[in-house]
Parts: structure tokens; C-alpha cells; sequence
């Protein structure tokens, strides 16, 4: 375990917020959204020997210090390795994400079952739970999107709600919430959303196989989805790949600016974000 924890500010206010954080475009949309309405967040983020975790870290970590908020780091590879040895299997032929030799494959791995790993966000969230309550958060979120919902089980409305009352059964404190702002948001919009808060896309990454530099390799079915929805919404990517020939030509460079208040929780309220963050 790595910790760069600092005591939360107020650990006994509704407004506490723990973000199970990937470094990845979901992620930094519900953190920021949540640092712009001004709630009291922590950022929590697993390495599990997934072959972007330190792309992953690194950009979590500049993240945390961008908006000066604590940061706890897991490392649960030798919890899934354990696990899939005595099964008699590896990582490596479970998940494309644990092959170390693995390549983009375009739309064929974009947010397919190739990418799940069983039970993760089960795992995460149920350490996620120990430690909000042990540090006395009172909301858990992460970046489930209406556009994983049906790929992967573990971001679907139902397993969010059964985890949402599993945290509050196991739990002695009973008022802890698991809450997913972004549910009923596509790709596409969860990027408008984060135009209108002005988010720091280069400090994000969505590439399941990046390169040695850290960079997106724009193959992969993570890359293309992310930049196919930047440019839906008419903008050039900042953490698209340096090198590649996706077609920018109609998008404007990305220029952050923070919306005022009233222009984003009018957003908030028409997309019906309200009633997770209250």
C-alpha cells in the first residue's frame, strides 16, 4: 500500500466523498465534478498488474497534486494472482488488461468482455467501503457511464444498487453510500459535462496498452472510443496519441474554463445527476 492520506477536512460531513479512481477519463470527470461543487474528496486507486497501472498512478498522483486532495494507492495483483493460480488459470488468459504482450485491437476490445476482470469492481468497492469507514467518508463513487453499463456487469444500475446496500449492511456505521453520478451519461456527454468544468483531459488516460512514454496508443478499443467521442463533441482530444492518423480536421483544440455555478447545476439537474450528489 502506498498512502499520501492526508486527514479529511470534515470527516463527519455528508459532503465527504471517496473516488474509486482509475486515472481514466471517467474517473477524472466524477472527481472533478465533484471538486467544482466543492465536496470533500479522496481519491483511492488499485493496481491490480493491469499492463497500464503505471501510466495509470502516475497520472493519478499528478491529478491528486493538481487539486491538492489525498490520495491512498492498493496494490491487489497477488489477490486476483492467488486466486486464478489456485484455479489453475493466469492472469494473462482471463483478462486482456493482465497480458503484458497484449496490442490494441481497435473496436474489437472497446469495452468487450476481453477487458473485464472478474469481480474487480466488487473487490474495489468492498475495500472502498473499509476505508470510508474507517476514515469516516460518507459517499463512495466512481465513473460507471450508461456506456459500460451493458458490457460489463459490475457497472450495471443493479449491481450499483446491491452494492450500494451491501456497503450499508457490512457496515457498523450503516449510513455509507455508493453513489455513480455519471450512470445515465454516454461517453459522448460525460464529455460535455466535462467541458462545462473546466477538466484537465491531459491528466487522464484511457489506453489499455500505452506506450513506453506513458503516452495513448490509439489502437486500442478504450483509445477509439475516447477519441470517436471527443470528436462527436468537436474537440481535439489533449490526451490523444502524439502520432497516429485520426482524423481531427472539424475539432477545436481543447481550452479549459470553468462555467459558472448556475450553468452547471442547471446541466446537472436536466441530466439527472442531482440525485446522486445530494
Amino acid at each position: 500500500m502506498t498512502e499520501i492520506f492526508k486527514n479529511i477536512k470534515n470527516p463527519e460531513n455528508k459532503n465527504s466523498w471517496l473516488v474509486l479512481y482509475s486515472g481514466g477519463l471517467d474517473s477524472i470527470v466524477v472527481a472533478h465534478l465533484l471538486h467544482v461543487l466543492g465536496k470533500d474528496i479522496s481519491l483511492l486507486h488499485m493496481s491490480y498488474g493491469q499492463q497500464a497501472e503505471k501510466t495509470e498512478f502516475d497520472l493519478t498522483e499528478a491529478y491528486a497534486k493538481h487539486i491538492n486532495v489525498p490520495l491512498m494507492n492498493f496494490n491487489v495483483e497477488d489477490t486476483f494472482k492467488s486466486i486464478l493460480e489456485q484455479l489453475h488459470t493466469n492472469l494473462a488468459s482471463v483478462s486482456r488488461l493482465w497480458d503484458k504482450d497484449a496490442e490494441g485491437g481497435g473496436v474489437d476490445d472497446a469495452e468487450s468482455s476481453m477487458s473485464y476482470v472478474p469481480f474487480r469492481n466488487t473487490l474495489f468497492l468492498t475495500i472502498s467501503g473499509m476505508v470510508a469507514e474507517q476514515r469516516n467518508i460518507k459517499n463512495i463513487t466512481f465513473g460507471s457511464n450508461l456506456s459500460e453499463t451493458m458490457t460489463y456487469p459490475d457497472n450495471s444500475e443493479p449491481f450499483l444498487r446491491t452494492m450500494d446496500k451491501m456497503v450499508k449492511v457490512g457496515s457498523n456505521k450503516k449510513n455509507i453510500n455508493v453513489r455513480a453520478p455519471l450512470f445515465t451519461l454516454t461517453k459522448t456527454k460525460l464529455i460535455e459535462l466535462a467541458v462545462l468544468i473546466g477538466t484537465p483531459f491531459e491528466l487522464s488516460t484511457s489506453c489499455y496498452f500505452p506506450l513506453d512514454d506513458g503516452s495513448a496508443c490509439g489502437k486500442c478499443g478504450s483509445c477509439t472510443l475516447r477519441m470517436n467521442a471527443f470528436k462527436r463533441c468537436g474537440i481535439i482530444d489533449p490526451g490523444a496519441p502524439t502520432q497516429g492518423d485520426f482524423d481531427w480536421s472539424d475539432c477545436d483544440p481543447y481550452v479549459p474554463y470553468v462555467s459558472d455555478r448556475q450553468t452547471i447545476m442547471k446541466w446537472i439537474t436536466q441530466y439527472g445527476l442531482h440525485w446522486e450528489l445530494d
